[in-house]
């Protein structure tokens, strides 16, 4: 499953406002808004790093089945910018 990283922010941001709001109602404390935004930002750090970790293999997937092609692909691309510049 890919994690959907905006959604996962926009979870974020609705969790630091609940504890705004908490926060200035008086139900929590200082000590106690530190460790729910750590808690907060440690989820989205998981999610972040999940998402990198799953695009790396993607890439890494797609290097080992189509490494030739993209090579070939970037040569050309090379070949005809090199081209075009010493031509103009």
């Amino acid at each position: 499953m890919i994690p959907n990283l905006i959604e996962a922010t926009r979870r974020y941001w609705r969790q630091l406002d609940q504890i705004e709001a908490a926060y200035r109602s008086g139900e929590l404390s200082a000590a106690d808004v530190d460790a729910q935004v750590q808690q907060s930002m440690a989820e989205l750090g998981q999610a972040r790093r999940e998402t990198l970790r799953l695009l790396g293999a993607g890439v890494q997937h797609l290097l080992s089945q189509s490494g030739d092609l993209l090579a070939g692909a970037v040569c050309i691309s090379l070949l005809a910018y090199l081209w075009l510049t010493v031509t103009y």
